[in-house]
């Protein structure tokens, strides 16, 4: 079974706030597959995840974004960094 994190990042906390602001709906820790997804935009398909390079694996992200892809989900990675709300808002 999928366990939420109890406490994620600050910078995932961080964007999440961002996010929010152009898409209320979205969820922190959102469950998909065998996934927690950072932050999802369920409605549109969307995965926004906050990756810092020194825990993150490429091949691995690179089969799970297969995966969601399949399932017709977009996967957005942003690699030791946030966001501009700019940004966000080019997403969808």
């Amino acid at each position: 079974m999928l366990k939420k994190i109890q406490s994620p990042s600050k910078p995932q906390i961080e964007l999440f706030k961002i996010v929010k602001k152009i898409f209320p709906n979205a969820e922190l820790n959102y469950p998909m597959l065998n996934y927690l997804l950072d932050i999802a935009i369920p409605d549109k398909k969307i995965d926004i995840e906050y990756d810092c390079s020194y825990w993150h694996s490429e091949e691995k992200d690179n089969r799970r974004n297969e995966k969601l892809h399949f399932i017709g989900w977009k996967v957005i990675r942003f690699i030791d960094r946030l966001p501009s709300i700019n940004e966000i808002r080019e997403i969808a």
